[in-house]
């Protein structure tokens, strides 16, 4: 290192009025400036300007003496980096820096003088499991803040090589077999540093995938037969969870399964969930808890062998009852009832048979969690299994919609209802396959309204009662098809009025669910530039009770059906509300009775107030 970083600071404030150190004239348009060494030999070398986004403006090289030139930059705020084109001179920005996100801001019109440090060759082979070399391994050094450096690709043979300064850095090898950091790490905190001073090697193997082996077994001891065991993530404050299309990995006959992380699980604390597709039992985690703070969790490595403690599942309590219609007590079929602790979270873990003909239903196993995106037709008609879920879980919140509301992409698909839930959701990774409505205790959390395009929640940690000893719930009834309104327990519009149900193995509980047909709320959008919206209704006093979405032409909307009473609308992502206030309190209130829908204008040009 040379005096030059003490001085990077006052160089970039220099440049800031147009000068730079060592300059003799600032530049009047465009940025110029010189390379080069610590020695202050010039250097032959090329330049790239970047802008605060990353993205590349313009670049150029320079001549024999170092001297660089590049009028056309438009006056703002760059940063700057230089690559020498001969060997034995590092690649840097303006000032010292090593990596972009650690480099100083430059303005144009300015002067940049580059002085780059000595480097050294860091050299390697990558190999797989078996000593081979491995072609295409991308290798990534970062420095000592975790920056990325520079990166490099091995050759046939496995070999690669990169040009750095003096200093410490950790190596990322990644690829086909999947990612590794030196000396066996599986993330950049792990990784053995390697002090760069002189010439380097640095060789890696890839290892082999680890394994996640464990038992699942009933109270009495005997091994459970067709439960599913999934790595789930406890810093995320989810349960992954499956149904048929179990996502982990399903017991044998002796209980046992075998489970094979995926890339980004290792080096994380990861637990074990477990649960029963058919809904004999309640799910489980790692340490026999529901509680994910008190979970047994496990970090894995690559190449790891992990056996998980006996996990033990309980028998679930059941719910069961008819789905009417209020006036007539007409049977409602194809209503799928959910049960939650308060306004919370899908469960997981279950069997819900939805209503037939007769407006009968079941729901067995009753157990706090989180369910896949859709209903699934397990078996007879009217039978939902709990779903699929991936890196992140997949409940879909789902109201009932209205005629003119956009059409789930659930049913799109051919599946069954979606699930309903008043959790927030947002975008999974990956698809995910269909899933069920099942039982739960959950937290009090707004609907995300986003859910006919996204399906995923991050429930809140918590315990939750034995089924043995019993579990209070505050059960409801949704209806995809918009033909009725939500009912909650006890017959009425919110949680927060919802007549507590106690379930126990011992004691099934019977409900049944009085269902108005309600009414909607429709609107039109006024906009010059119309856009697809989704929005959530709340009652006068907060509690979530519905969504709304726009239609073609995207500037008409409905609501789910709804009990009369008195409602306020907020889209979703702007959070503004009807209309134009970012304030619930001032939001305009909207009166529903039983006489007549309500049709509103909601002019999505007006300024916000706050």
């Amino acid at each position: 290192m040379t005096s030059r970083r003490l001085l990077a600071v006052l160089g970039g404030l220099a440049l800031a009025w147009g000068g730079a150190l060592g300059s003799a004239q600032a530049a009047t348009t465009g940025l110029s400036g010189t390379i080069t060494g610590s020695d202050g030999s010039p250097i032959s070398g090329c330049v790239t300007v970047y802008d605060l986004q990353e993205t590349t403006v313009d670049w150029t090289c320079s001549d024999d003496s170092g001297v660089w030139e590049l009028p056309g930059v438009p006056d703002g705020t760059y940063r700057v980096a230089a690559e020498p084109q001969v060997g034995g001179w590092a690649r840097e920005f303006a000032y010292g820096a090593r990596s972009f996100a650690s480099a100083t801001d430059i303005t144009s019109p300015g002067v940049v003088d580059i002085e780059l440090d000595p480097a050294y060759d860091v050299t390697g082979v990558v190999t797989d499991v078996d000593g081979a070399g491995l072609e295409s391994i991308m290798v990534t050094a970062y420095d000592e803040l975790g920056n990325m450096v520079a990166a490099s690709y091995s050759w046939m043979d496995g070999t690669w090589w990169l040009s750095l300064p003096a200093g410490d850095f950790r190596f990322e090898f990644s690829g086909a077999p999947g990612t590794i950091w030196y000396k066996d790490a599986a993330n950049l905190d792990a990784a053995t540093p390697v002090t760069v001073s002189g010439a380097t090697t640095v060789n890696q193997s890839f290892l082999g995938p680890a394994s996640v082996t464990g038992r699942v077994l009933d109270r009495s001891g005997q091994p459970i037969d067709g439960a599913c065991a999934q790595l789930s993530s406890p810093n995320d404050d989810t349960v992954y969870t499956g149904g048929a299309e179990c996502r982990g990995a399903l017991t044998g006959p002796d209980g046992r399964y075998t489970l094979a992380p995926e890339d980004y699980q290792y080096g994380q604390p990861m637990t074990v969930a477990a649960y029963d597709p058919q809904g004999r039992y309640a799910g489980q985690l790692a340490g026999n808890t529901r509680d994910l703070t008190k979970a047994t969790t496990y970090v894995i490595q690559p190449g790891a062998s992990i056996e998980v403690a006996t996990i033990t599942l309980l028998g679930g309590g059941s719910m069961t009852g008819r789905t009417v219609v209020a006036d007539t007590l007409a049977p409602l079929s194809g209503i799928c009832p959910s049960a939650m602790l308060g306004a919370g979270d899908q469960p997981w873990g279950v069997v819900t048979t939805c209503s037939n003909a007769n407006g009968r239903y079941t729901v067995k196993a009753c157990r706090r969690a989180t369910t896949g995106c859709c209903s699934a037709r397990n078996g007879a008609a009217g039978t939902s299994t709990p779903g699929t879920t991936g890196p992140t879980p997949a409940p879909r919140p789902s109201w009932s919609r209205s005629a003119t509301a956009r059409p789930s992409p659930c049913a799109a698909r051919g599946s069954s209802p979606p699930a309903p839930s008043l959790a927030r959701c947002s975008m999974p990774p990956a698809p995910r396959s269909k899933g069920s409505v099942s039982m739960s205790a959950g937290s009090t959390r707004h609907s995300s309204a986003a859910a006919t395009r996204r399906c995923a929640q991050r429930p809140t940690p918590r315990t939750v009662l034995d089924p043995g000893s019993g579990g209070t719930y505050k059960p409801l009834a949704s209806d995809y098809r918009g033909r009725v309104a939500t009912a909650f327990s006890g017959n009425v519009g919110t949680s927060r009025l919802a007549t507590p149900v106690t379930v126990s193995e011992s004691a099934p509980a019977t409900l049944d669910f009085r269902m108005v047909r309600g009414l909607t709320i429709t609107g039109t959008f006024e906009t010059t530039s119309p856009s697809w919206q989704l929005g959530r209704v709340f009652t006068a006093s907060g509690d979530l009770v519905g969504q709304f979405s726009s239609t073609d032409p995207e500037t008409e909307f409905g609501t789910s059906r709804l009990l009369p009473g008195t409602y306020k609308l907020q889209l979703e992502g702007s959070g503004i509300w009807y209309e134009a206030t970012l304030n619930a309190a001032s939001a305009t209130k909207i009166e529903l009775t039983r006489s007549a829908p309500v049709h509103v204008t909601w002019n999505l040009d007006l300024p916000t107030s706050p």
